[in-house]
């Protein structure tokens, strides 16, 4: 307990100094986030779930936050179409009926890839969630990705950067800075 409070603490701290350092930095235009039941987290007993399938979908809301708050208008949630059978979907289910559906979210949700490979209920909620943020126009794009990881790969830009699910906000933060190093780099 003591460990997490001072883990907590710390990051608070450098949290702020990164934010300092990142003012008027580049950032990339479009961030993907991959979710695989086989990398998100340790292999769990059938019916458990791992930390990646525990906390990619509750996490979503803070890492689209932390996005729009660094001026990351563009995310895209990758999930393995041989995950997709395996995920714990009621979780994206609740996360997009009682998060993103809300009228003061400002992200617009767009599908793509593989829905077939989805539940129906997931495939619903998905589908109604895009339908009411189909009228934002907030210019924060959040697009649902279902397919292999070929498909996934291919679609990705060179204006990106991937994470895992369960990074905390500083982690996401020093990611940044590395990008801005990167991008400011004389070629």
């Amino acid at each position: 307990m003591l460990v997490v409070i001072f883990r907590d603490a710390l990051d608070r701290r450098c949290v702020r100094r990164l934010r300092a350092q990142l003012a008027g930095a580049p950032v990339p235009r479009h961030v993907v986030i991959a979710m695989d039941v086989y990398t998100d987290g340790p292999r769990q007993p059938a019916g458990r779930t791992g930390a990646g399938q525990r906390y990619g979908p509750e996490h979503l809301d803070a890492v689209l936050g932390w996005c729009a708050g660094a001026g990351i208008r563009r995310v895209t949630v990758a999930l393995g179409r041989s995950s997709a059978a395996r995920y714990p979907l009621e979780m994206v289910e609740r996360v997009v009926a009682q998060r993103l559906t809300h009228p003061a979210h400002r992200w617009r949700l767009h599908l793509a890839g593989g829905l077939d490979a989805l539940p129906d209920a997931t495939r619903r909620a998905l589908w109604l969630a895009e339908e009411v943020t189909g009228s934002r126009s907030a210019g924060y794009e959040l697009t649902v990705a279902v397919g292999s990881t070929e498909q996934l790969d291919a679609g990705r830009s060179g204006q990106d950067m991937v994470y895992r699910p369960g990074f905390r906000q500083v982690q996401f933060l020093r990611a940044l800075r590395a990008y801005a190093m990167r991008a400011t780099m004389p070629a």
